[in-house]
């Protein structure tokens, strides 16, 4: 019996693995305790099943049945919670980007247009929104974003939907309608991962025009932040208020100072933004080659 839960274990491990791959499940850190909860499932049901009809024994072919049949159900699982991470994939490519786009539009907007979106939709419209933001379909997000019931969100979900539709707005020039959209969290405990908030803000305070205020809290969100996840956020803040503050220098050298590996995003931010900074952004992007268009 040792021997036989031993190959369930692996059947179910190997089989989820192979199956988030399918469905274009990366490997992080967040989703492996999911993955690992539900091998086990695979697992039990394949063992219990071997073990009750042939007790003593073991019965393979049951066993190895029952285990298909169980990722077949995960299967139908992880097609709808990945496929947020499977339209945005498509969204980034531009060879399937135009095809993806008229798809999502006819599923979304059919179900916007109703009094109340489902939870799912939500969740999905979420999902797609940075993507959609990514693609210069602003309007589309902060529409989308803006249908949803707030109030039913968890936390996590509302700050991503929140910081989402106000980076859409400010990519569209509306800033008081930027601010409104993050006005939606108020009412929500303070957590160490409202810091993004605090950072798109910030970056709203700039693009009104209060340069000083806005690097005030650049400083005060460097001096609090434990990782370097908003460092692209910090720069950002800093150039624009610095480019509104006539200091074109040194908000160049921040621009231009930034990691490699997040530059040119940063740069297309700030140029979309339209904000005092703009204009040298797009000049960093045509000098290294990358010109926006």
């Amino acid at each position: 019996m040792g021997h036989a839960a031993l190959l369930c274990i692996v059947f179910g491990l190997l089989g989820t693995c192979g199956m988030a791959r399918v469905f274009g499940i990366r490997f992080r850190l967040a989703v492996l305790p999911g993955l690992g909860v539900s091998s086990l499932v695979v697992a039990l049901f394949a063992f219990f099943t071997g073990a009750v009809l042939a007790p003593g024994r073991f019965a393979p072919w049951p066993a190895m049945l029952v285990g298909i049949v169980m990722l077949g159900l995960l299967a139908l699982v992880f097609q709808r919670t990945s496929w947020a991470a499977r339209v945005s994939a498509r969204l980034l490519d531009p060879a399937r980007r135009e095809v993806t786009l008229a798809r999502l539009r006819t599923s979304i907007e059919r179900v916007v247009a109703s009094p109340a979106l489902t939870r799912q939709r939500s969740h999905d419209i979420i999902g797609v929104s940075s993507a959609l933001i990514f693609i210069d379909q602003a309007g589309l997000a902060a529409a989308w974003l803006g249908k949803i019931d707030a109030v039913s969100l968890p936390n996590d979900l509302l700050l991503v939907a929140v910081n989402n539709e106000a980076v859409a707005w400010m990519m569209l020039g509306k800033l008081d309608s930027a601010r409104a959209a993050l006005r939606k969290i108020e009412h929500r405990a303070p957590s160490s991962e409202h810091d993004t908030l605090f950072a798109t803000s910030a970056l709203i305070r700039a693009l009104e025009g209060d340069h000083k205020g806005a690097l005030d809290e650049a400083d005060a969100l460097e001096a609090r932040a434990k990782s370097a996840r908003l460092d692209g956020a910090i720069l950002e803040i800093r150039a624009t208020a610095y480019a509104g503050l006539g200091d074109l220098t040194r908000a160049k050298e921040m621009l231009a100072g930034s990691r490699d590996d997040y530059r040119d995003t940063l740069l297309v931010a700030v140029v979309r933004k339209g904000g005092p900074a703009a204009t040298l952004a797009r000049q960093l992007l045509e000098a290294q080659g990358s010109p926006y268009r």
